[in-house]
């Protein structure tokens, strides 16, 4: 990266803005950086690097904290950096977080950050990449350049205070640098997941012993040899019940077999019983359906004279509903006749008053033409009242304007005298916020600290609690797996009780063929269920997957307690002696010292908000100053403009009459002979209307009477004809009268039911009958069997098999039951050895990068080691010539005391004494040397291993000070070297030989309006 030209904005003390043309130096420039102390020197640095991570090159300065005090209100801060990369260019903005006036109204605004980034093109062109987000842009930067915040201040800007941190820290800090510079952090991870998977076949072989175990346990054995032998000998009782059991199973079928026969007989007989009895009972009907016969036969006859009847009916009622609509019409005809009358009445007496509208419609036309001065009259008294108020208003705000200068020049005069003092306050506010992040740093690890131990603790009782449950699960286990066996025993010596219970003398034991049974089989003791054996297999079960369960609980938290000690004791090493400081003397320290910053942050608070009133006090004098001048302006020619607004009133006034003066009177005449006109109108349209419609009403009437009179008469005549014809067909039918008829009628439905009826009943008797008959054959010369005798005979053969079955099913179940946990062991044992194979190679990788072998190194600080021998190369090589041979820089290879991190110290090789001794013992100009030419040994070796990133640019901004003029001189010829390797090379320094050996310089000159630069080319 290389930067091609820096624009700061209002940003540290460079109030306006102040660009930095880097190609103006030169292609390959060696330049100072000259000024005096807080002209703003470093703030190009930190420019820099805000433009590029939003951070300054020191964490001790916030970029929030870089606004310029002295920079104008509405003057924004910014820093834009234009930079290449390669044979690109692109151009970044940020904007930091704070305060700027607002848009609208008095006061200040939060503005938030903003960053954008560009790419340009070969021919100028820029492309938005990144358009406001800030995280978006930082990452983009990264991305480019292959470096963060921290890697750019070690490699690309070395700022002051951190240049000596690398070359004096610790082994463990330096292993925290060095594998996020050289991104190692892949060989921690292969580590890490060697150990955890190490420790997870540890655990799947633990957990696979114990499964065994179990497994054996499932089967009350202690051993693989007691299970075989335990299945060849369940084999061989599962062939003998066998025998037992297919024997009571064909004396149980023939039972079977017979009682199914003669419960087929006695049912016969029982529904020839229930046929007898169903024939009796329809037999008991036939005179009631003989009734329903004659009904039916009534029925269809009155249904062939119900198409007579209907007509007759039919024409009676269409007499009456014509008798009814000729009264109807003859009502609505004298009503059409008195609606005609009314109509024409009205119409003649609004004909009659055509005279008097006319006159109000002369008198209308005579007020029209009031209309438009009436317009012109309110035009200028509404005039005359603005200009009137407009005046008033104009003399306030010049009484306004002289009060308000007065009072604002009185109040900027206070806060300078409260600024001064402030000012003077604050002097000591950067020593005490230094002071306050050490504090809060010893706080937090010290509250750390103390978190895990009480983490440690609370593992360490988990752990007796985790100890105890096991041996809780341990006895549980046991006394589950003797109650099961007990069981067992009781439950076989029951199976002997049971079948001895069955024994007769003189017929042969089942089991052993005897005749003789001199002492069969007793019990006192009650014999076991098969749900009770289950429950209590369950319960053996349950017991152990808890104590497995427990097992790996047990080994996971022992896991936890050595990381946390290892955690506790990392904790300890970093503390140092603050270890014994308690964490409430930790956080009391570090309260008193934020009270005291908090005090003085208030007071630069207080300061700068009143930098910011008296800013914009002073903006508001000079406003108000130009709003006196346009009051003035104002008044007069309010003035001016009454006058003439008066005069146009006056001539208006004589051109209206005094009556229609008063707004809306005018019009309101107006209206009011607009409404009668509009009334007449409309209630003659209305009575016009109302005289037609009704005159086509009666019309209508006078054709509905006669034409409902002519249908009455035809109705009559056929309802006479009607009724000859119905007499006539009665008299000719069964039925003596009408009332007969009308008793004899029956629906469909009705109808229909009677004839399903009867022929369902001839049906169903010759089907009984037919039953009877057939049934009475079927059982000629047979006898009711005794269905008890064979009943009992039949429920002893079932019991009996059922007896050999269950026999059988026990031992079977006992047989697939150790089959199935001979089968499972023999899995764990293929799975076992597995893992034991698989943990063969895993352990032995974890343990030699875990660093428990060998030199006890882990695989990333041997890593780390190697990129530092070859950093100490070019480091060497640039030490020796600024220290004239006398110095090479290594890295300790003995391990040091104690069980800290080793690998990466380092040492001087110190000619003259002939002797190796640690870097801490140089003195202060040979620590810069060294510190150099670590920082430029380790710039060279990130760009050869970082994969084509950039570095072609140094700052450096640390004290030349130190180096007497002969190691001062080899300092310059080692920057001189490093600029005609290509590189651009930037020094901070206030020693005058660096002003007189190096030509090129950029000056930052400071003055009470803010610093600005110049570039001096020799």
């Amino acid at each position: 990266m290389r930067p091609v030209k820096l624009t700061l904005c209002a940003f540290g003390p460079f109030s306006g803005v102040e660009v930095i043309e880097f190609d103006a130096l030169g292609d390959k420039p060696l330049f100072l950086i000259n000024g005096p102390t807080g002209s703003g020197k470093t703030t190009l640095l930190d420019g820099i690097c805000f433009a590029l991570y939003g951070k300054t090159t020191g964490d001790e300065r916030e970029a929030a904290q870089m606004r310029c005090d002295t920079a104008a209100a509405d003057v924004l801060s910014y820093v834009e950096l234009v930079f290449s990369l390669g044979n690109k260019v692109w151009r970044i903005r940020r904007e930091p977080e704070q305060q700027r006036l607002k848009g609208r109204g008095d006061g200040f605004t939060t503005h938030k950050p903003r960053a954008e980034l560009y790419s340009r093109d070969d021919a100028g062109n820029e492309t938005l990449l990144v358009a406001s987000k800030v995280t978006e842009a930082t990452q983009a930067i990264e991305e480019l350049t292959g470096l963060d915040i921290g890697q750019f201040r070690q490699v690309m800007v070395l700022p002051q205070g951190e240049f000596r941190n690398l070359l004096m820290a610790k082994s463990s800090e330096r292993e925290k640098v060095f594998s996020h510079l050289f991104q190692t952090q892949i060989y921690s991870r292969i580590e890490f997941a060697l150990k955890e998977q190490a420790s997870g076949l540890r655990k799947e072989l633990d957990a696979s012993r114990n499964q065994q175990t179990g497994i054996l346990h499932g089967a009350d054995v202690e051993s693989e040899a007691q299970l075989i032998a335990d299945i060849e000998l369940q084999t061989a009782h599962l062939q003998e019940s066998a025998i037992l059991r297919d024997k009571a199973s064909d004396t149980h079928k023939q039972a079977e077999h017979s009682l199914s026969e003669a419960q087929n007989i006695a049912a016969d007989f029982e529904r020839l019983a229930q046929a007898r009895a169903a024939l009796q009972v329809l037999e008991q009907q036939n005179e009631a359906i003989e009734e329903s016969s004659q009904r039916l036969h009534g029925a269809r006859a009155a249904l062939r004279l119900q198409p007579g009847f209907e007509k007759w009916l039919s024409a009676v009622s269409a007499r009456e509903n014509a008798e009814s609509g000729l009264d109807e019409a003859q009502q609505y005809l004298k009503k059409s006749q008195g609606l005609s009358h009314q109509a024409r009445d009205k119409l003649e007496k609004l004909i009659t008053r055509e005279a008097e509208i006319e006159t109000v419609r002369r008198r209308r036309h005579d007020l029209e033409a009031y209309r438009s001065r009436v317009g012109q009259y309110e035009e200028a008294r509404t005039l005359l009242e603005a200009k009137t108020l407009n005046l008033e208003q104009s003399n306030k705000r010049l009484s306004e304007c002289c009060s308000q200068m007065n009072d604002k020049q009185q109040r900027v005069e206070a806060f300078l005298q409260q600024q001064n003092k402030l000012r003077e306050d604050l002097k000591g506010l950067a020593n005490h916020l230094l002071e306050l992040r050490r504090l809060e740093d010893v706080h937090q690890l010290r509250a750390d600290a103390e978190d895990i131990h009480t983490q440690l603790d609370g593992c360490i009782h988990d752990l007796q609690l985790l100890s105890a449950a096991r041996d809780d699960a341990v006895r549980h286990r046991d006394e589950s797996d003797q109650a099961l066996a007990r069981m067992d025993l009781a439950w076989h010596t029951g199976q002997a009780v049971i079948l001895a219970a069955k024994l007769e003398n003189d017929k042969p034991c089942p089991v052993c063929g005897s005749e003789r049974h001199p002492l069969p089989a007793t019990t006192s003791n009650e014999i076991p269920t098969e749900q009770a054996r289950k429950a209590t297999a369950s319960q053996l079960a349950d017991a152990n997957d808890t104590l497995v369960q427990l097992e790996k609980n047990l080994a996971g938290q022992g896991a936890r307690k050595t990381q946390l000690s290892e955690r506790y004791e990392a904790q300890k090493s970093t503390l140092g002696d603050a270890i014994d400081q308690s964490v409430d003397d930790a956080l009391k320290a570090k309260k008193v010292q934020q009270l005291r910053v908090q005090s003085l942050q208030d007071e630069q608070s207080k300061e700068e908000q009143l930098n910011i009133q008296i800013q914009r006090l002073e903006g508001e004098l000079a406003n108000l100053a130009a709003k006196m001048k346009e009051a003035e302006r104002g008044h007069s020619e309010a003035g001016t403009e009454n006058k003439v607004a008066r005069s146009q009133l006056r001539q208006a006034e004589t051109e209206l009459p005094e009556e229609y003066r008063i707004s809306g009177k005018l019009k309101l005449r107006i209206s009011e002979y607009d409404a009668q006109l509009a009334a007449f109108r409309e209630q003659k349209k209305s009575a016009t209307l109302m005289d037609d419609e009704a005159r086509s009403v009666l019309s209508k009437a006078e054709a509905n009477f006669d034409s409902t009179s002519k249908h009455l008469h035809d109705a009559q005549q056929v309802s006479n004809v009607a009724a000859k014809q119905w007499r006539r067909s009665l008299s000719e039918s069964l039925f003596q009268n009408e009332k007969v008829f009308q008793s004899a009628r029956l629906d469909d439905t009705q109808m229909s039911s009677l004839d399903k009826q009867i022929k369902r009943y001839v049906t169903e008797l010759e089907q009984a009958r037919g039953a009877v008959n057939s049934l009475a054959k079927q059982l000629s010369g047979q006898e009711l069997p005794d269905i008890a005798v064979i009943l009992r005979a039949s429920g002893l053969a079932q019991a009996e098999f059922e007896t050999a079955n269950a026999a059988y099913a026990s031992i079977d179940k006992r047989l697939s039951l150790l089959q199935g946990i001979a089968r499972n062991f023999d899995a764990a044992k293929g799975r076992m050895k597995k893992i034991e194979e698989e943990y063969a190679g895993i352990g032995t990788l974890a343990d030699t990068a875990s660093g428990k072998t060998g030199n006890r190194i882990n695989l990333q600080r041997f890593v780390l080691g190697v990129l530092l021998d070859d950093v100490l190369i070019q480091a060497s090589e640039r030490f020796k010539r600024m220290s004239k041979g006398r110095y090479t820089l290594y890295r300790q290879m003995e391990k040091g005391k104690g069980a800290g991190a080793s690998g990466l110290e380092l040492v001087v090789d110190d000619v003259y004494s002939g002797k190796q001794r640690p870097v801490a013992t140089l003195s202060g100009g040979e620590s810069f040397m060294a510190a150099l030419a670590l920082a430029l040994g380790l710039s060279d070796v990130v760009q050869a291993y970082a994969g084509g990133i950039q570095l072609d640019t140094l700052f450096i901004d640390e004290g030349f000070g130190s180096l007497d003029s002969e190691a001062l001189e080899l300092a310059i010829n080692t920057l001189v070297e490093l600029q005609s390797s290509g590189r651009m090379v930037g020094v901070i320094s206030h020693v005058p030989e660096l002003k007189e050996r190096i030509n090129i310089r950029l000056d930052v000159i400071p003055c009470r309006t803010g610093s600005h630069t110049r570039t001096v080319l020799a």
